[in-house]
C-alpha cells in the first residue's frame, strides 16, 4: 500500500552503511545451518521444511514477516498453517485493521460453504473500496481463503486484525453516515470520495483521506456525533483518525514518529484481542506481518513492534515465539503498489540484494529455496564474541529472526487489476 513503498524508500536512505569486509566465519556457520525447503503435496518438506515445522508448533507465537508481494511466501506460509492447525493454532493475525478483520472473520464463520466463501472474498478483493491491502494478489488471496475455510471438522482460523486502515476509508464514512447522519460526517466523506477520484483522473494521491484528513475533520465529526454514538461509528472515528495521524507525520517528514506511532497501535490491537480472545481457542497465534513488524528487538525503522511484544508475552506464558523472515531470492522481483496508478505491479527489487542482508548473501545458493537456521548460528556465532563485530544493521537481523528462508528464483505476486468504483 502507499504507505509501504514510502516506508521502503525512508528505509533504504537511513539504513545504509559503508561496506563492511565479509565476515568469513559467519558464511561457514550459515552454511552449515542452512537446509533446503520445498513443498511436496501440500506440505512442507525438505529438512528445512520439517525443521520450521517442528519449531513453529512448539511455539507459543509463530511470527511471519514477509517481503510482500513474492508469490511464494503465501504459497510456502499457507502450507505452515495447514500444519500447525493440530498443534493448536486456530488464530491467524495479519496486516488489517481491526474492522476489516472481524469482518472477515465474520464472513469465514457465516459461510454456507468453502466454496460460498472463495466468492464472497473474490468479490470483496475485487474493488479498491473494500479491498485488503497484499490480499489482492493471487497467492495472497489464496493463503487467506485456505485459512478462513473450513477443513473437514475443523472451522475455519479466527482472524485478527492489527493495523490501520488505508483502503477502505470511503467505505467506513459512508457507513458512519448512515449511523450518524449530519454536515461534518458529510463533508469527511465527500472528502475522502473527491481524494480518490483525484488519485483515478490525475494520477494524484496527495489528497488521499487516509493520507491528507486533517485534525480538525475529526474534531469536528467527533463534536457532531457525540459521547452517546453506537460503538461501532466510534470504532470507526478512532480507526480513521488514528491512520490519518499516522501518515501525516510521514507526510511531514516525520518518519520516525511516524513508525513510532504505528507500532504503538499495532501493539494496542495486539493487547486489545489478546484480552478479548477465547481462553483455550485463541491462545496460540500465528502472525503475518512485512519483515520488520515481526522483528525481535528494535527492529530497523528504530522502534519496538509486534514482534517484541509477542516474544516478552511468550516469555511470561511459559513458551516462546518462533520469528521467520521470508523474502525472494537473489534478482528477484516482488509486486508492489503503484499509488499513482492505484494498481499492484510487479516492480520492486528483491529485498535480499538490499545492503541490510549483505553478511546473508555469501550464504545464499544461486538455486532453490533454503532455510538459514539463524538461531543455531547465532548460537555458535556469539560464543566468546561480542556484538559489536558485526554492522549495527547486520546484527539487528542476526537478531530478529530464528530463521530465514530465501526461494530462490522467487516471482511477483500475481496482479488481478482492481476495480476504481465511484459513487
Amino acid at each position: 500500500m502507499p504507505r509501504r513503498l514510502f516506508t521502503l524508500a525512508l528505509v533504504s536512505a537511513a539504513t545504509a552503511t559503508p561496506g563492511h569486509a565479509q565476515d568469513t566465519t559467519l558464511t561457514r556457520l550459515l552454511i552449515a545451518n542452512r537446509h533446503p525447503i520445498s513443498i511436496v503435496d501440500g506440505k512442507l518438506a525438505g529438512t528445512g521444511g520439517r525443521h520450521l515445522v517442528a519449531q513453529s508448533a512448539a511455539a507459543r507465537f509463530v511470527m511471519l514477516g514477509e517481503e510482500h508481494g513474492v508469490a511464494e511466501a503465501p504459497t510456502a506460509m499457507g502450507a505452515l498453517l495447514d500444519e500447525l492447525r493440530p498443534a493448536g493454532f486456530h488464530t491467524l493475525a495479519i496486516e488489517v485493521s481491526p474492522l476489516r478483520g472481524r469482518e472477515l472473520d465474520r464472513m469465514a464463520r457465516g459461510a454456507r460453504s468453502n466454496a460460498a466463501l472463495s466468492a464472497a472474498l473474490d468479490s470483496l478483493l475485487a474493488d479498491w473500496r473494500t479491498t485488503v491491502p497484499f490480499y489482492v494478489l493471487g497467492e495472497e488471496r489464496a493463503m487467506l481463503r485456505d485459512a478462513m475455510s473450513r477443513r473437514g471438522t475443523d472451522g475455519p482460523l479466527r482472524i485478527w486484525g492489527l493495523d490501520y486502515e488505508v483502503n477502505a476509508d470511503r467505505q467506513y464514512l459512508a457507513e458512519l453516515e448512515r449511523l450518524v447522519p449530519g454536515p461534518a460526517v458529510r463533508a469527511a466523506r465527500e472528502r475522502a470520495e473527491a481524494g480518490f477520484a483525484r488519485l483515478v483522473n490525475a494520477g494524484d494521491p496527495s489528497q488521499l483521506f487516509a493520507f491528507s484528513a486533517p485534525a480538525t475533520t475529526f474534531e469536528a465529526i467527533r463534536k457532531e456525533v457525540g459521547p452517546r454514538a453506537p460503538a461501532r461509528a466510534r470504532e470507526i472515528v478512532d480507526l480513521l483518525e488514528r491512520t490519518a495521524s499516522i501518515n501525516r507525520l510521514f507526510l511531514a517528514g516525520r518518519g520516525y514518529e511516524s513508525n513510532l506511532e504505528r507500532s504503538r497501535f499495532l501493539r494496542e490491537n495486539f493487547a486489545r484481542a489478546w484480552k478479548a480472545r477465547t481462553a483455550g481457542v485463541e491462545d496460540k497465534v500465528v502472525f503475518k506481518f512485512g519483515g520488520s513488524h515481526m522483528m525481535r528487538g528494535m527492529n530497523y525503522t528504530n522502534t519496538l513492534d509486534l514482534g517484541t511484544t509477542a516474544s516478552v508475552l511468550a516469555e511470561e506464558l511459559g513458551g516462546y515465539s518462533y520469528h521467520v523472515l521470508m523474502m525472494g531470492g537473489k534478482g528477484s522481483t516482488s509486486t508492489r503498489m503503484s499509488i499513482v496508478k492505484a494498481q499492484y505491479e510487479p516492480n520492486g527489487a528483491a529485498e535480499v540484494d538490499g545492503r541490510m542482508l549483505a553478511w546473508l548473501r555469501p550464504a545464499i545458493p544461486d538455486t532453490g529455496w533454503v532455510l538459514f537456521d539463524v538461531k543455531a548460528a547465532r548460537l555458535a556465532y556469539l560464543q566468546g564474541r561480542t556484538r559489536g563485530e558485526l554492522p549495527a544493521t547486520h546484527d539487528r537481523f542476526f537478531q530478529a529472526y530464528d530463521a530465514i528462508v530465501v526461494f530462490g528464483g522467487s516471482h511477483p505476486g500475481t496482479v488481478r487489476p482492481l476495480r476504481a468504483s465511484m459513487p
